[in-house]
């Protein structure tokens, strides 16, 4: 979890998020950004549905296409064109590996970095880096999180 003034991000939803929102005392939530399409990164999404039901919108989710894809595919119920009641209300966000983009307003540079052979991203918020996965990472990537 990342706040930045009165905005809150979360980088990565896994299967422990709900605790870790109730644990921080989370009470409202500005967007998720998703690094990759494993598991332990993204299958605590169905939880945002607390979020939805009191803050009465669709979730900002940031994701490359690739992981869009596996998303839309994994929670297949949360995109129908008729969802259940209750089901998570999800907005997929296009990103790309190689352009700034905004989430609630706060700029958020990618850094691609490669987990075995699949590429994945992290992120650069203000002076704040998150990477996970890393196994190897390109000189022009590692330039992007200097300063």
């Amino acid at each position: 979890m990342v706040r930045v003034g009165p905005a809150t991000l979360v980088i990565d939803c896994g299967p422990d998020f709900r605790q870790q929102m109730l644990r921080e005392g989370v009470s409202s939530l500005d967007a998720i950004l998703i690094t990759h399409e494993h598991n332990d990164h993204v299958i605590g999404l169905d939880d945002v549905r607390p979020f939805n039901f009191l803050q009465r919108r669709d979730m900002p989710v940031f994701a490359t296409p690739r992981v869009a894809l596996e998303l839309r595919q994994r929670f297949a119920y949360a995109f129908s064109h008729e969802p259940y009641p209750g089901a998570p209300m999800i907005n997929l966000e296009p990103i790309a590996n190689n352009e700034p983009f905004f989430a609630a307003g706060i700029p958020i540079m990618p850094v691609e970095v490669m987990h075995g052979s699949l590429p994945v991203l992290g992120f650069r918020i203000g002076d704040f880096t998150y990477l996970t996965d890393v196994r190897a990472m390109s000189e022009e990537e590692i330039d992007k999180t200097k300063g």
